[in-house]
């Protein structure tokens, strides 16, 4: 009958558009409680790579799978995003955000020092493929929503201006992979659970990672360090979309991490001589801790911060703002 129940549940988000029921325990994604036992793990198998690590948890075909699946849609999206301007097209007819991935795409590269370059198209990428996942034209979603831009936006510029190997990227890709599953495992990938912070500086490490591997050829100890360089300073971010899409500032805020992550990985690879300092298992557990501190509206789309405070922000464009 219609107006019967027939289930009842109660449903969590963990992060990168995933959910559980509240009565099952979520499964960890790797069979490894810390940093600590990957790094034993790669200690007692010399010569084993990322990918042969991640053979350990799933399928080898099921990687390739993934990477190429992700690699294609980014690229469309990452296409698709270059080319188009004005407004964004998204449901809520209270919202007027302006396309920025084509404006930063045309600057005069010639105007622009090697750095500044580099910071130019990683930005690009990164607006185009949020801009698109916001728009609903293609879904990549891990670790959240908007913040899949940054791991796919690295991946693309590698490919493209770096004349990377797939099989050297797919290393890559798994290496990065380890650390959000230990903070998936261990924290959360899920802004509801700790805010921005957690999505946000686990993508830029991952991120960092990938550019360390595909550029340094990083071990896995130079790998935790550009990973925690990255999450270390992301501590602290709170979730404060002015809507309940990841618009403003989500989107200039991914695009501003990918740029952060490329710096991470050049500035880690000087430091690899250097003490230790902060070790990648303690800022989990800051993470962790920092996340469950932030008051409630801090960890939801649209309730606090520019939700608050920067309505003004979602005037509907002039006719000047169009050109």
């Amino acid at each position: 009958a219609p107006d019967s129940q027939i289930l009842k549940h109660r449903v969590e988000a963990t992060g990168g558009a995933n959910y559980q029921f509240s009565e099952k325990k979520k499964k960890d994604l790797l069979p490894y409680n810390t940093f600590e036992e990957v790094k034993k793990w790669f200690k007692d198998n010399p010569g084993k790579n990322f990918y042969d690590f991640a053979k350990t948890a799933d399928d080898a075909e099921d990687i390739k799978s993934l990477y190429y699946r992700g690699i294609n849609l980014a690229e469309i999206a990452c296409l698709q995003g270059l080319r188009k301007h004005g407004e964004l097209k998204v449901l809520d007819p209270n919202i007027h955000y302006m396309r920025q991935a084509r404006n930063i795409w045309l600057q005069d590269e010639n105007m622009l020092n090697g750095m500044e370059n580099a910071n130019r198209i990683l930005s690009a990428f990164t607006y185009a493929i949020s801009e698109e996942i916001v728009e609903k034209r293609v879904i990549l979603a891990a670790p959240c929503l908007c913040t899949t831009s940054i791991i796919w936006a690295m991946m693309l510029y590698l490919t493209y201006f770096y004349d990377i190997p797939s099989k050297k990227l797919i290393n890559a890709f798994c290496a990065a992979g380890i650390f959000a599953s230990l903070v998936d495992n261990k924290a959360s990938l899920a802004p509801s659970d700790v805010g921005c912070q957690g999505p946000i500086g686990t993508a830029c490490g991952m991120a960092a990672v990938i550019c360390a591997v595909v550029l340094f050829d990083a071990d896995i100890e130079e790998c935790g360090r550009a990973f925690e360089m990255a999450l270390e300073h992301s501590l602290g971010i709170i979730c404060d979309a002015l809507t309940g899409l990841p618009i403003i500032p989500c989107i200039q805020r991914c695009a501003s991490f990918t740029t952060r992550a490329y710096e991470i990985a050049i500035l880690n690879h000087s430091l690899m001589k250097t003490p230790e300092l902060c070790k990648v298992d303690d800022l989990i557990q800051v993470l962790k801790e920092t996340g469950g501190d932030l008051i409630a509206k801090n960890r939801r789309l649209g309730m606090g911060g520019f939700a608050d405070h920067a309505k003004y922000s979602l005037q509907k464009p002039t006719e000047k703002d169009w050109k």
